[in-house]
């Protein structure tokens, strides 16, 4: 692993081919994350639809909250086919338990990126499915916390703390479900992606 986290470091520092620059990025996710996460924050803007999906491959995988930015920066930026991939990848760093802020930003993105009418209906239908994906994860961790809220009231135990937690991931999956309800109501939308 280290042999290929020096070629891939190697490549990243001395190729300016963006084909080269991404696979290089995509070998030292595999090889290093840490290693791969910093170059990456260097390369965030950079304008190639290739670099900036696999950086939200990378994050998608080891990404931290600092790192939501990046998402909201590029969502829209991105084009193209670039937008399927882009949207998956944002959507699986989405659901590594992200805190309540973190996915009422999200909601306020995706719903810009679907906003744009512009868009090819599957590259739109893409990116509705991802944000669905990211609603239904957080609806079954609703569940699972007002399960054991449950459990521990019919013990006679009460914890404040997870009594918030689970009345913020409600008031967020509210929001989620208030901008898809907006997006269905959007004129000329293609009716598949409603």
């Amino acid at each position: 692993a280290n042999d290929y986290a020096a070629l891939a470091e190697e490549q990243i520092k001395n190729d300016s081919s963006y084909m080269v620059l991404g696979a290089a990025l995509s070998l030292l996710t595999e090889a290093d994350p840490k290693l791969a996460r910093s170059y990456a924050k260097g390369l965030e803007k950079e304008k190639n639809n290739s670099i900036i999906t696999t950086i939200s491959a990378l994050y998608a995988e080891v990404g931290t909250n600092e790192d939501h930015s990046f998402y909201t920066n590029n969502l829209t930026r991105v084009d193209g086919f670039g937008q399927i991939a882009f949207s998956a990848n944002y959507a699986e760093y989405l659901v590594q338990d992200r805190p309540v802020r973190i996915l009422n930003e999200a909601t306020e993105t995706f719903e810009t990126a679907l906003s744009s009418t512009g868009g090819l209906w599957f590259i739109n239908f893409s990116i509705a499915r991802s944000f669905k994906k990211v609603q239904s994860h957080y609806q079954k961790e609703a569940a699972q916390l007002e399960k054991e809220l449950m459990k521990m009231e019919e013990a006679g135990e009460r914890d404040t703390a997870k009594q918030g937690e689970l009345q913020r991931l409600k008031m967020a999956l509210d929001n989620m479900s208030a901008a898809i309800e907006r997006i269905k109501n959007i004129e000329g939308l293609d009716r598949r992606v409603k």
